[in-house]
């Protein structure tokens, strides 16, 4: 067989074959470089979310949310972190024990801008190499449905802790287990709140459907009385949702489960707070869905409120 000098030579290759330490090294480096680089601009990405989120009021709303549609969000992975920071917010909003009453009718005044800054995100689309879409409204939903789920979970799991601190027949152990349950009961009721709040602030922005929110509803009604937090996320939902829900669903049944629970026979089961809650959210449809009290009076009444149970303890 005769080669020409012009023939290109292929050689065999194997899958294993032998590189130079130094081609490794270099490889590695370009690749640990890449590597540190993407980590660089998430880092700097979810330090601008935070910083944006934290400033944010009614003032600076539009000139916010014009940068936070600048930020470089070109990857799945980094509109997974603006997504998870704005519910990462959320849920630390306070839940309205009454030493904080007035923080937390502050607090609540940020669901509307967060959902809002949302809404202006909603277009946001990302593209990978290997093919896949994301969109930050389709994040958003899915958000929205796992941690509806995840909270339905965490409140079995409680209920299970409860009876099992019942049943301790130690002294010393029954208290320290009480002190557990209600640091993480606190923990777990503030996070609930805070996304049930801002779920319904999302439907007000056309970001949640009716039937998404028609159903988050009626899983919060039919827990009925043995879980006080369902029935304080179900007032405060429908007084921000209910008026537009009314439009579109049929809330008679709701409504009548909610007039049961103000029974003088009900009343006994149900704490004072969630009462006073009920009859607001019954009395605010009555009222076409008007509110009766300004900002100021809500807050004597409050005031009120917080006397009559110093007074009761």
């Amino acid at each position: 067989m005769s080669l020409s000098l012009r023939e290109e030579v292929k050689l065999n290759q194997t899958v294993n074959a032998w590189v130079p330490i130094a081609a490794k090294n270099a490889f590695k480096s370009e690749v640990s470089k890449t590597k540190n680089e993407e980590e660089h601009k998430n880092d700097h990405l979810s330090k601008n979310v935070r910083s944006i989120l934290n400033k944010i009021t009614t003032d600076n709303m539009l000139s916010l949310t014009e940068r936070f549609k600048a930020l470089s969000i070109n990857t799945i992975q980094r509109l997974e972190r603006a997504v998870d920071l704005v519910f990462e917010k959320i849920s630390k909003f306070p839940s309205l024990p009454m030493a904080n009453l007035y923080y937390a009718i502050e607090e609540h005044s940020f669901a509307p801008l967060y959902a809002s800054l949302c809404s202006a995100m909603t277009s946001v689309q990302v593209n990978s190499k290997d093919g896949k879409t994301a969109s930050f409204k389709k994040l958003i939903i899915n958000k929205c449905q796992s941690l509806f789920e995840l909270d339905k979970a965490q409140e079995m799991d409680s209920a299970k802790k409860l009876a099992e601190i019942n049943l301790c027949q130690d002294p010393e152990k029954k208290k320290e287990l009480q002190l557990e349950f209600e640091e993480n009961n606190r923990r777990l009721r503030k996070r609930i709140v805070g996304n049930r709040r801002f779920i319904g602030e999302l439907f007000k922005q056309k970001i949640l459907t009716p039937n998404i929110m028609f159903y988050c509803i009626i899983n919060l009604v039919t827990k009925h009385v043995e879980e006080p937090l369902s029935l304080e996320c179900l007032c405060n939902l429908l007084k921000t949702v209910g008026k537009e829900l009314d439009q579109s669903h049929n809330l008679n049944d709701i409504f009548d489960k909610l007039k049961t629970l103000t029974s003088r026979e009900m009343k006994s089961k149900i704490p004072s707070r969630i009462k006073f809650m009920i009859q607001d959210v019954i009395d605010l449809r009555r009222d076409k869905w008007i509110p009766r009290h300004t900002d100021s009076n809500h807050h004597q009444g409050d005031d009120k409120f917080i006397g009559e149970e110093n007074k009761s303890r």
